[in-house]
Order: structure tokens, then sequence, then C-alpha cells
């Protein structure tokens, strides 16, 4: 059985695109003339199919040749038509639709045979099963009874009426509000449902009219949901509308099916929203609507959570790949089986693990520590600097007893021994090549969100003290310059790449020249390898085959990045990938969990194994990152 019911119009619609509308006795030549299904409850019905919902369409259609196309239409998309009754001798329902350059129309309804007209004509054990019904073009005797059966399987309502019905008023409408769970109008019908002037005494009158759910939509000043309790608005979604016919429509289906996945009403205005800016790019009400594979990677583009959220994410990620990789960090991968099984969690160090002497469960190891003190050090000192950078080392140093640490690299424990007998900063780390300059550089692209350039260009001079060769800012260039690309509110899994390829450069330019960076080539041979494998088993041994347990900056980077591509940001994939590759899973899972968290936010981490690693490590994620950002909005963007 159908979980969704539509019952309103079919018909065919005539659309012609012209290059403005015209005026009163004004003559236009048309650009084009094509004919499409359509009928507002029709392409619901067809949205919802689309967006995975099964549907069965209730109304009719004449027995002539638009009927036939009526019919064809649904049986492409799989809507159920075993309610749709064809009237012998009778018109379908059609309208003729004109479309300027900029997507504006004006709808002519030609009129035809669409509507049950009596409630005997609906057989009741055809609603059996059904979860929701969606209500549009109705004569009230059937609207009302629909409505009640509905109600009666445990379904919710959603009533369209559409501007036709609109114009009827509220005495006509009433009867059938009265049994609906969610009004679903645009702003003129609003005004003319409710007979109002404006917007805010018509959502007044049809709350004060018994409307439990008003759904508002307003075109490019988005929409809101209205209850005598509060409201919830979403906004409109700015693209280029090449055909606004049929918005609404996607508009609906958008909503009804994530109100059907039990969202809440605000994300479900917003996935409505990214439906309706999907189909206005294209000609047709019908032709335009997106799939639900469609619209997965657009969704997740355009519900993008707010930069806060991003940023608290980066740090979450970041600890998160620190935690999970530990208890793994330099073991094969057949080694890590034997131990972990597949890690998918937080894990005491085995036994047998050097980390098992001085860590415990959650623990995080050099990798977000000094983050940290690179965060506090540019509060501290105002910003970045060689300065900055020296202060955040001797801070780290002295807080955590870093030189009697199992986790402390050779080549950061070099550069910080030279440091603390007193050589020059800019000297200390020049030797210096490993992923420790990597490691710390998170910082610096939430300081440069936005800004990957110089994101890069400060990436070196953090580095500088311990690890100023060029290999090694190349990697840590790249790194900070993906974050501050992947907070931007409009960035893609290819602008990130893009601008962790232009850091690399920048940032190679700035140190000590050790030879020729390998690590652009190494990312396209490991994304080559990511496309070519499909198994994420297979494509983790032989990335390790590759590398193994390799501290080589460039290398450790190139991997990081393939990761978040391959994962397409999804931080908890790519951590628990990085923490079953093998070899230095800690700051690999680091870099991958805090780039992936700057792209994807909070939503896609799993906050309770945060909370626990924050309780572990007596650290405030949420308070550190809000503290960062004042400073960076307050402080740093003003002086700078």
């Amino acid at each position: 059985m159908a979980k969704w019911i539509t019952m309103g119009a079919a018909a065919v619609d005539t659309i012609v695109k012209v290059p403005h509308l015209p005026k009163a006795d004004e003559i236009v030549y048309p650009l084009s003339i094509e004919q499409y299904p359509g009928g507002s409850t029709a392409n619901i019905a067809v949205g919802l199919a689309r967006l995975g919902e099964t549907v069965a369409f209730f109304g009719k259609a004449g027995d002539d040749a638009n009927g036939k196309v009526i019919v064809d239409s649904f049986h492409q998309d799989k809507v159920d038509t075993a309610n749709l009754k064809i009237e012998p001798g009778n018109a379908s329902g059609g309208a003729f639709i004109a479309v300027d350059e900029d997507g504006e129309r004006v709808i002519y309804s030609l009129g035809g045979n669409t509507l049950y007209e009596t409630w005997s004509e609906i057989d009741p054990a055809s609603f059996e099963g059904v979860e929701g019904l969606y209500i549009g073009e109705t004569f009230d005797e059937v609207g009302v009874e629909a409505a009640k059966l509905a109600h009666r399987h445990g379904a919710t309502v959603f009533f369209g009426p559409g501007g036709i019905m609109c114009s009827y008023g509220l005495e006509y409408l009433g009867v059938v509000l009265a049994e609906t769970d969610y009004l679903l109008v645009n702003l003129p019908e609003a005004l003319m449902l409710s007979g109002c002037d404006t917007k805010e005494a018509a959502i007044e009158k049809l709350l004060s009219a018994g409307v439990k759910n008003l759904i508002l939509t307003e075109g490019k000043n988005g929409a809101g949901c209205y209850r005598t309790d509060g409201c919830c608005r979403a906004p409109a979604f700015p693209v280029k509308a090449v055909d606004t016919t049929g918005a609404g429509d996607t508009f609906t289906a958008g909503f009804l099916h994530a109100m059907s996945l039990g969202w809440s009403t605000e994300q479900a205005l917003r996935y409505a929203a990214a439906c309706a800016a999907t189909a206005v790019q294209a000609m047709g009400a019908r032709s335009s609507m997106p799939t639900a594979e469609q619209m997965e990677p657009v969704w997740q583009r355009l519900n993008r959570p707010g930069l806060d959220d991003r940023v608290l994410a980066t740090l979450c990620g970041l600890a998160l790949g620190d935690s999970m990789g530990m208890p793994t960090e330099f073991q094969p991968p057949e080694e890590i089986r034997e131990f972990y099984g597949y890690v998918d969690t937080l894990l005491e160090p085995h036994v047998k693990h050097y980390h098992h002497a001085d860590m415990v469960r959650a623990q995080f190891t050099d990798d977000t520590e000094l983050t940290l003190e690179v965060m506090d050090a540019i509060i501290r000192c105002g910003g970045m600097g060689l300065e900055t950078a020296v202060s955040a080392l001797r801070t780290w140093v002295e807080k955590y007893d870093v030189f009697n640490k199992s986790y402390l690299g050779p080549t950061s424990k070099k550069g910080l021994e030279a440091i603390f007998a007193g050589m020059d900063p800019i000297e200390a780390g020049k030797e210096g090549t490993t992923n420790g300059a990597a490691m710390r550089i998170t910082p610096i692209g939430i300081l440069n969100a936005g800004d990957p350039q110089q994101a890069a260009r400060d990436a070196a001079v953090l580095c500088l003290p311990t690890h100023g060769s060029n290999l090694a800012m190349a990697g840590a260039g790249a790194v900070a310059a993906a974050v501050a690309e992947a907070l931007k509110d409009n960035s893609t899994i290819e602008s990130v790449l893009e601008a962790a390829r232009a850091g690399a450069v920048i940032a190679e330019k700035q140190g000590y020249h050790k030879g020729e960076s390998r690590m652009l080539p190494l990312l396209e041979e490991f994304m080559q390898l990511s496309a070519d494998t499909e198994s994420d088993e297979a494509f983790l041994a032989e990335v390790f085959r590759r590398i193994e347990y390799t501290l080589q900056c460039e290398e450790t980077v190139a991997v990081v990045l393939t990761l978040f591509a391959r994962c397409e940001g999804d931080p908890m994939k790519a951590i628990r990938m990085a923490a079953n590759l093998g070899g230095d899973t800690d700051t690999i899972g680091a870099l991958a969990g805090a780039l992936c968290g700057a792209y994807s936010g909070t939503n896609k981490l799993d906050m309770d194994l945060i909370r626990e690693i924050e309780q572990v490590n007596a650290v405030n994620f949420r308070e550190r990152a809000a503290s960062f950002q004042h400073f960076v909005s307050n402080t740093y963007k003003h002086k700078n």
C-alpha cells in the first residue's frame, strides 16, 4: 500500500518562453513552446516519488491525448494510478504558462476533468496503510471526508488548496482546514484565503480560524511555519532561476518527504527550500524535480552548519582522530586487527602497546595538546608571528612535561632542544621535514577562515622553529589552506583540494630548501588509487604498503587530503579509516578529523565520544572554540 496519498488535479502544461511578460495589448513573440505533464498535486506526487516515497494519486483525467500523457508520466515515476479515474469523452486538465527570462511567470488554467466531485467516488479501503495525505485542489465534501479517514488511520493531513481555491475564502475551505494538520500556502494565497491586506494580519486570522501549522512560502524571502505558540523560518537559497514553474510544488514535495523522515519542522523547511532551489535551475514543473540521489550532495552543500559550529567541529574532529588513533599508533594493520579487531570507537592502549604505560582511553596526544597551545598563543600574542610560534612551543613543553612523554617525535624534540638551548628559532628547525609541522597547524586555518593563501603563509611561520624545511612547510601550508577553505559556507570537496594544492606551493617557497617536494604528486597518486579502489579495506592496505610508518609531512598530508575526499568530508568515516590504517594513525586521524569537521560540522561527529574526551583531558572544546572565535572576530580581524 502507498505510504502517501495525494489528492487533487493532474494536467498538461503548455509552457511558452518569452523575452518578457506582455503588457495589455502587447504582442510578444515566443522563444520556445513546450508541453510538460503538470498539475500542482500531480507534480507533488511525482516529487515525492522521486525522493523515494511510495505514492498514490487520487484524481481524474479524460480519455484524450493529454490523459494518456498524464497516465504515462505517472507510470514513468512509479506513482500508483489505481485511483486515477479516466472519464470517457471528457477533456483532461491543462494550463498555459508564460515564463520570462528571469523565471517569472503567469498561469492560465484551461480547465478540464481533474477532481473527484463526491466522496462516494473513493474506495475507503484504498486508505489502508497510509501515513500521510496531501490534499490539493478539492471539493469541500471530498476533502473533509478524506482528511477524517486519513486521521482514523493515524496519518498526518497536509492541505495545499492553491490560488483558485484560496480565492473562495475561509467560509468555503474552513471545514477542510478544521481537519488539517498543516496548511501550505504562498503569501498571495494566504492573503486571498484570509481576506487580509498584510502578511501579519493574514497569519493571525488563519491561526485564529483554527489552522494548527501554517506553512507560508514567500519565494526569494524564504518560508516559515507559524503556530499560536511561535514560529520558525528558513531562508531561500540564492540561485539563478531559469523557470520558477513548479518551484512551490517541489518545495512541498521536499517538505512532506522531510517530515515523513521525522525531521524537525525547521529542518524540513530548509530541505524543502533546497529542493526548490534545485528545481528552478531547469525548465518545466516536473522535469526539473530532483531525485533523492540528486538532492544528497546539494543538501550536504546547502545545509552546512554555521561557522561557529564548524570551528568547534574542527577542534572536536582533531581531538577524536587523535584519541582514536592513539592506541593503534605505529602498528601494522594486521597487529591492529589482532589487538583490537576493527577500531570504530575510543579504546584503551593494548598491554603490549608502548602507550599503555602512560596513556588511557580517550586521552589525546601532542597533536591536540600543541594545537590548543597554538590557539592560546595566538590570542596571547595578538596574532600570528614567530613570537607566537615560539611561545606556543615553550608553553606546551612546560605544561605537559613533553620531553618525558612517549609521543614526542624526534624532529620536534630536536628543534625544541635547540630552542631551549638558545638557538635562533629561525635556524633551529631548518632540517625538520616531518608531520609535526602539520599536526599543530589547524588554528591557522581557523584564524584565516575564507583566506587560504594567507593561511598558507602563516603556516610557514608557525612551522619555522622546529620544521623549517620546504618539505614540511608544503604539507603544513596545504592543511592550513584546506581548513581555511573548508570553513567557507560555499566550499566544495574540490575547492578544498584546490586550496590545499595552492597552499602547498605558497608555503613551500618560504622554507629552507631540502629537495623537491613530492606532496602534490603524492596527492594525485593517492587520489587515483582511491578512484581505482572500491573497497575501503583494500584502499587502506595499499596506502599502508606505500607509506608504512612514515613521519614525512608530505606523505602524511597527501593521505589526509585523500581520506577527506574519499569520505566526502565525513569526519567519523575518515577518523575510523585512519585509526585502522596503521603507521602514524593519531596524526593522520587528527588532521583528517579536523579537516572533515571544518567542512561538515558537529552533526557529523559522535558527540558522546567528544564528551568522553573532554572529561578525560579536562578540556571544554566549546569554550575553547568560542574564545578563539571571539578573538578572531573582535580583535584580529579588526587589527587587520
